[in-house]
């Protein structure tokens, strides 16, 4: 009769360690999510926004060195197609 207790207990103890090993995966990702959620209220997207402002004339970047490709254009200039003899 005694052995059935201890059937019992490893079984408990079994389908607890089996919840805790299959379900700890998923509190770890809930906790992970929580923590990436308070990093997008309104507060602190208005701090980041702050501290990422820069000084200037708001134009952001730099101006382009002399010999740079202009980047503005609606295509950027294309290599020639090489075409077959005729």
């Amino acid at each position: 009769m005694d052995s059935i207790y201890v059937i019992m207990l490893v079984t408990l103890v079994g389908f607890f360690l089996l919840a805790y090993i299959l379900l700890y995966p998923f509190y770890k990702l809930i906790k992970n999510e929580q923590r990436r959620e308070a990093d997008w209220t309104v507060d602190a997207i208005a701090r980041r926004t702050r501290q990422s402002r820069a000084g200037g004339d708001g134009a952001g970047g730099t101006a382009p060195s002399p010999g740079a490709p202009d980047t503005t254009a609606p295509y950027p200039e294309e290599p020639p197609v090489p075409r077959s003899p005729r």
